[in-house]
């Protein structure tokens, strides 16, 4: 069977705070995609499996045992984001694929910016360097809205040990949970943020991704 493409790509983000439940949706993306039979590529931001030394950035990045500064965590972050656009996305774009990507430019500029103490303009002024080939190409950027104690209860249900992130606590959490919701109320048009709530259980939400993918991306 010949896969189905769009010319020069399309770029699809998911995102959310920890525990937002956005890597579980990201997959449904990817399987809802492929199964009509369009070429589609799932990533991640930091840490993408496409690119070795990806891997190595997000383990520092998560390693708790490393104090690190905001701006040691931005420095990182878009090394991150410059490897794995120029040796990744920038390729399988031109090559017509679907790219779903777990995190992107969002995630940094709340984390390092409006939840952090770096100015967000700069990070927005540093992320439209390494992105300005890819960004023509950005569809949606889905941002899942979730509470830190359910955050918290779905991350301990999956493991004991907590990333350098999510050691941060509750007051951390609830910055980043005001940024997403600031970026996606003073977004410019053209729209590409939507907002969907992932409180309730994953099928639940996905019902809701599924409709606003099939109302924005209209693939057949």
């Amino acid at each position: 069977m010949t896969l189905k493409t769009i010319q020069g790509g399309l770029f699809i983000v998911v995102d959310g705070p920890d525990g937002s439940g956005k890597t579980t949706q990201a997959e449904l993306i990817r399987d809802y995609i492929s199964k009509k039979g369009y070429k589609v590529i799932q990533t991640i931001e930091p840490g993408s499996p496409h690119c070795p030394e990806c891997i190595e950035i997000r383990k520092w990045l998560q390693d708790p045992s490393i104090p690190k500064t905001h701006f040691q965590e931005l420095e990182k972050y878009l090394l991150d984001r410059s490897i794995h656009t120029k040796e990744f996305m920038e390729p399988k774009l031109e090559e017509d694929n679907i790219i779903i990507c777990g995190r992107w430019v969002h995630a940094t500029e709340v984390y390092q910016g409006y939840a952090g103490t770096i100015d967000i303009s700069y990070i927005q002024q540093e992320n439209r360097k390494i992105t300005k080939k890819i960004m023509p190409r950005l569809k949606l950027s889905i941002f899942y809205d979730v509470s830190y104690e359910t955050a918290m209860k779905r991350i301990r249900g999956e493991r004991e040990n907590l990333s350098w992130m999510e050691q941060k606590g509750k007051r951390f959490f609830k910055k980043v949970e005001e940024g997403y919701r600031f970026l996606y109320e003073n977004q410019k048009p053209p729209k590409r943020i939507y907002l969907i709530d992932g409180e309730p259980p994953a099928e639940k939400v996905w019902e809701k991704t599924r409709s606003l993918l099939e109302e924005k991306l209209k693939i057949s």
